[in-house]
């Protein structure tokens, strides 16, 4: 079975855009309820600092599907670092933006390719970097992940996988 990794956007945008809580709850009761849906610490700790629906729903559902960080996680996150530097993709600023340890992203993607998860993000896939013209904005966590053969889906997808239908 699949096993998966939610992004804090792909949890913030549904409840704020998509599957508004109060219309959609069976949507939340399957995320919730379905033990191969995961997430990271960064992730977990990004989305229980506010006091909204979102947090509370993580901090009620998700406390105990925490993945830990193993050693093959620490080798891709420097496999992910070094690839950002060597690449010449973004500038220093754009590379600063997830060099903080505390940044999720390339760790959600460190422990995807790690330990085999699929990453579920509504981040946008952006045009083909160029060297010539780095960025000054951050990698997108469909960019890097694609280099490192780590598959996205959106949460529809998701749920779509997870054969959920909305009674």
């Amino acid at each position: 079975m699949t096993k998966y990794l939610i992004d804090s956007n792909a949890l913030i945008e549904s409840s704020h855009n998509y599957y508004r809580p109060l219309c959609f709850s069976k949507v939340w009761d399957e995320i919730a309820k379905n033990s191969n849906v995961y997430m990271i610490k960064q992730v977990y700790d990004e989305l229980t600092g506010s006091n909204d629906f979102v947090s509370d729903f993580v901090k009620n559902n998700f406390e105990d599907r925490i993945v830990e960080v193993d050693e093959n996680t620490v080798m891709r996150y420097a496999d992910i670092q070094n690839w950002l530097v060597k690449s010449k993709f973004w500038t220093q600023a754009g590379y600063n933006l997830w060099s903080d340890n505390e940044k999720a992203d390339p760790w959600l993607i460190a422990m995807a390719k790690a330990n085999n998860y699929v990453v579920v993000s509504h981040e946008r896939k952006k045009p083909m970097m160029s060297i010539v013209r780095p960025s000054s904005k951050e990698p997108k966590i469909t960019t890097v992940a694609e280099y490192f053969d780590v598959k996205v889906i959106t949460i529809y997808q998701m749920l779509e996988e997870l054969n959920f239908k909305e009674a």
